[in-house]
């Protein structure tokens, strides 16, 4: 059984099993210096030095394989073949034996630690090879591998065939990543409906409200959120934004609209905060189960896992909701993460022919062809276009309750 030592995601990477990690047959002679497959991992993650969450990720997909290689196999990842890359493949969907493998969420020092909650999707399974198919690139960069067993890999398909092999080929399982007007509306009623009888019950409704419309009107990654401060909002001539810091720690605003400033001043009243906040608020953006300590300090906010939790819960809820009238939206609820409100935000604003720039400055895209994902308005088109030629179509049709109708259905019989 595995034990907490076993746990290789972190990003600061555990010491090398010397049993297992065979010394290397000649000198590295590497550009990092790397001289085992645990620092030549590391040096690859602290390229992503700067992006913190994006760095979680990825130490958490390398984690994963470490193991995998380790405890299956019995190789050091330098060593893996193309076939072995094929086998984790198979193994990332359906992790086996799933008592060794899988369990609920715990933190990392729990006996009950697990690498895998369950079996990956295939846009999960295609994010993890695309982890590694980098590594694996940097690593051959570097000099310390000979080749990329991935190179020759088509990531777009892979792991597409466990459960919809359509999806890889047409985008749907990105299409269908986004918070539709009924999905938004059964949110809303379900944030609507927490009781707030007592003071903790009446936080946390607040609370949630205002993760949501922080969420939805903004679009920002959770990770920009997370390290945000009430002080980040900044009142200029034209309205209100919100200065965060993006992927690479570039900065960026995002305007803010009238709304959301609404549920900011009431989130804030409600905690005993002044309505507008100050540029030296320390109040965390996300907030925390309680806002303030006994020194009436603001405590540090959730974790970007705690925010998907609570939004996991709402819309297991929610879904509930719309179980009766539409079992497909209720199974799209259960599968939706916060990243889903950035995805809405993107196909929202392209659907209300947003400029392109403007979108661009306001999530922080660097490259436009990202949007072609998103656009909802391509697939509506699509239809439309093709189906109006049947839809729109005078087709005669025979009136069979008239005798003039039933002597011509008999005259066209074979």
């Amino acid at each position: 059984m595995m034990t907490p030592e076993d746990d290789a995601h972190a990003v600061q990477l555990p010491a090398p099993e010397a049993e297992w990690l065979p010394p290397r047959a000649e000198p590295a002679g590497t550009l990092t210096g790397a001289e085992d497959d645990w620092a030549a991992a590391r040096h690859f993650l602290n390229e992503y030095r700067a992006s913190p969450e994006t760095q979680r990720r990825y130490a958490t997909e390398i984690g994963r394989l470490f193991l995998w290689a380790d405890r299956c196999l019995g190789k050091s990842p330098s060593t893996l073949t193309r076939a072995d890359y094929d086998a984790y493949e198979r193994f990332l969907a359906d992790p086996q034996p799933r008592n060794i493998w899988c369990g609920p969420g715990r933190p990392r020092n729990h006996p009950d630690w697990r690498p895998f909650v369950g079996g990956l999707s295939p846009g999960s399974v295609r994010h993890a090879l695309s982890i590694l198919q980098s590594m694996l690139a940097y690593w051959v960069a570097d000099g310390y591998l000979k080749g990329n067993p991935l190179a020759l890999k088509r990531l777009k398909g892979a792991g597409a065939s466990h459960h919809h092999p359509h999806h890889a080929a047409t985008g749907e399982g990105h299409f269908e990543r986004f918070f539709d007007a009924p999905l938004r509306a059964a949110l809303e009623a379900e944030i609507e409906a927490l009781p707030q009888e007592t003071r903790r019950q009446g936080a946390a409704y607040h609370r949630a409200r205002w993760l949501y419309w922080l969420l939805h009107s903004t679009g920002c990654r959770i990770g920009e959120l997370a390290a945000a401060r009430h002080g980040d909002f900044i009142e200029r001539e034209e309205g209100w934004w919100l200065q965060v810091l993006g992927k690479g720690r570039r900065p960026r605003r995002v305007p803010i609209a009238r709304r959301l400033m609404g549920e900011l001043r009431a989130f804030r009243q409600c905690h005993g905060l002044p309505p507008y906040p100050r540029p030296e608020d320390a109040t965390p953006l996300l907030p925390p189960l309680y806002l303030r300590d006994g020194r009436g300090q603001a405590r540090l906010g959730p974790k970007p896992r705690q925010v998907n939790k609570l939004l996991k819960a709402l819309a297991e809820g929610a879904a509930t909701r719309l179980e009766a009238e539409s079992p497909a939206r209720a199974e799209r609820l259960r599968r939706a993460s916060a990243h889903w409100f950035r995805h809405t935000l993107v196909t929202t604003l392209i659907e209300q022919d947003t400029p392109v720039k403007s979108i661009m400055k306001t999530t922080g895209h660097a490259d436009e062809r990202t949007f072609r994902r998103y656009n909802q308005r391509l697939r509506e088109d699509q239809h439309r276009d093709v189906t109006r030629i049947f839809d729109e179509a005078e087709t005669p049709r025979l009136d069979l309750t008239s005798d003039k109708g039933k002597q011509a259905g008999t005259d066209q019989a074979p």
